[in-house]
């Protein structure tokens, strides 16, 4: 099997299929730009709930990496969120997020879960 690209621009009208979704995704959640892109309706579930959150994944295929994301919360409402997480399981995960707080204020920020422990900055 050919290695998957170093970079996903999302050109294609379909996830690429190194990309995978957390549990059952709800559709009218994700859009692709016609210029490249996704876009991701921001919500209020976290990668703790049991309900299915807004986020797509790609599996870590090597212990040394470099990622990044480009994020724009628009039209968000209070407690909505756009990032990226290390994500285990939903009870083991490392969130950088934006977070909506209130009007036009934006907050970064980090959060993780490991067990029942769980801190946020």
């Amino acid at each position: 099997m050919a290695s998957a690209p170093v970079r996903t621009t999302f050109h294609s009208p379909e996830l690429p299929p190194e990309w995978v979704y957390l549990r059952n995704p709800y559709p009218e959640n994700y859009s692709f730009l016609s210029g490249g892109g996704l876009r991701l309706k921001a919500t209020t579930v976290k990668p703790d709930d049991l309900d299915s959150p807004t986020f797509i994944a790609r599996r870590q295929g090597h212990i040394q990496f470099k990622t990044g994301t480009s994020v724009a919360l628009q039209h968000a409402t209070p407690g909505d969120e756009a990032g990226i997480t290390v994500f285990m399981n939903n009870r083991s995960h490392y969130d950088l997020v934006v977070k909506q707080t209130s009007g036009k204020t934006q907050a970064a920020v980090l959060r993780y879960r490991l067990g029942e422990m769980l801190h946020v900055e």
